[in-house]
């Protein structure tokens, strides 16, 4: 068997359209068009997620192993890193208002309210058991 085909997110989100449907799960590159009309959950949700990395969205609903095996049909590759080439072509297609800047890192997505909550409800949850024990500590006994 050949080499095992690879693909580049800027490669997959050319991929984003209802007759041609591609995603990316766990790394790997599948081409669900044709899985459109079969899908249980319709097949807006596949075009929407469609053209890049769909893995939280597939893991959020929690697959079967059938519908994790029925992926096994629609494989194409798996995930590479996007060329020089490739990666200075989007940036100028991102300057040209041609195109959403999709070359980023999982946490570079989150909102700077996203970042700080993930920081502040852990420290609020232990400032206020330390209050309540504080607070009880002191409260006499009757």
């Amino acid at each position: 068997m050949g080499e095992e085909k690879q693909h580049s997110l800027l490669e997959v989100a050319k991929h984003n359209k209802r007759k041609d449907c591609w995603m990316v799960i766990h790394g790997k590159v599948y081409d669900v068009t044709s899985f459109l009309l079969d899908h249980p959950g319709g097949e807006d949700i596949l075009v929407e997620t469609s053209g890049r990395d769909a893995t939280r969205e597939f893991e959020d609903v929690g697959h079967s192993n059938e519908a994790r095996n029925a992926l096994k049909d629609l494989y194409l590759g798996t995930l590479r890193e996007p060329t020089e080439e490739e990666k200075a072509e989007h940036e100028k297609n991102v300057a040209e208002g041609r195109s959403k800047n999709i070359i980023s890192s999982e946490n570079d997505n989150e909102s700077f309210i996203q970042k700080v909550a993930k920081f502040l409800v852990p420290v609020l949850i232990i400032a206020v058991g330390l209050l309540l024990r504080q607070w009880t500590a002191k409260t006499p006994e009757t």
